[in-house]
């Protein structure tokens, strides 16, 4: 979005090679002029993932920047410029965070004390497998999520940490066409085998051991008659449908009893969230910078 918003005002897009003071300047500008391509204003949840996919993407290879976009000295009168509009959003009545909201600490705990999200059976294992895409990836529209190939996952490792990274990265609306010119900085799916919930890479190992070798699609029918000691597949050769994924958290709400029902969009939130709570935590410019890795469901 920064790239085209450059280059509809005839500036330079390679704004990863400004120095510090010039990017906050041109960031100042950006926050305060940013639009749809209708020209209406973004949502605060939309600004949000656009300030933290900037910081992700000038922190990540191959730039890797050492300043905080969120935090940083300099990029102090950018940060008021991007409050100023969100506080204007919700003013006006565009704060979409009211009708998606954040899931709460404790209902994300229910989930995983129910066993709604654990490896113990083909329905949770799928479930915890599309919390965990849907939450480091921000994906959450059906057409999205059902495209999913296992094939689109990349195996990587960085400093001793296994991760997953999608083999092409876009916002949620654009359209494949458009590959690879528009490919976007790709967040990153860590494994945490020492935390007390299943570690993400693990469990998405392990479910996608058990999908059906004739069905390519990563979401794919819950077998009925799995058997746990079985090497049997856990998953009938079948694409699971668009409707099914699109109310995959609503479904998981119900299922732990959670204080409410949440929908996929309450994921990505709460992924921008936590993205945000990470990086606002960051006294300074140090080298360790929020990503995927500091920003745990």
């Amino acid at each position: 979005v920064i790239s085209e918003w450059l280059q509809s005002r005839g500036l330079d897009t390679a704004f990863e090679e400004l120095p510090p003071r010039d990017l906050a300047v041109l960031l100042r500008q950006f926050y305060g002029e940013a639009q749809k391509d209708d020209g209406t204003p973004y949502a605060k949840a939309s600004h949000a993932c656009l300030r933290a996919a900037i910081h992700r993407h000038l922190t990540g290879p191959p730039f890797n920047c050492k300043y905080n976009i969120f935090k940083d000295k300099e990029f102090q009168a950018a940060n008021k410029v991007y409050n100023s509009v969100i506080r204007q959003l919700k003013r006006d009545g565009i704060d979409t965070s009211k009708s998606y909201p954040p899931i709460l600490a404790s209902d994300i705990t229910k989930m995983f004390e129910t066993k709604t999200l654990s490896v113990d059976n083909p329905v949770a294992l799928q479930r915890l497998v599309f919390f965990y895409l849907a939450f480091f990836f921000c994906q959450r529209g059906r057409e999205n999520l059902r495209d999913f190939k296992v094939g689109d996952f990349i195996p990587n490792t960085e400093g001793g940490r296994r991760y997953y990274t999608l083999r092409y990265y876009k916002h949620q609306k654009d359209h494949r066409d458009h590959l690879p010119g528009n490919v976007q900085p790709s967040p990153r799916l860590y494994e945490s085998p020492n935390n007390t919930r299943p570690c993400p890479v693990q469990a998405f190992e392990l479910y996608c051991s058990k999908l059906h070798n004739r069905c390519p699609y990563l979401f794919q029918r819950p077998s009925t008659q799995w058997k746990p000691s079985s090497p049997a597949p856990w998953y009938y050769g079948q694409p699971v449908g668009q409707n099914k994924l699109g109310a995959m958290m609503r479904a998981i709400s119900q299922a732990a009893g959670l204080s409410k029902v949440y929908t996929n969009h309450s994921i990505t939130c709460t992924a921008i969230q936590a993205l945000d709570k990470a990086a606002s935590s960051q006294p300074n410019s140090a080298s360790s910078q929020p990503n995927s890795a500091s920003s745990q469901p």
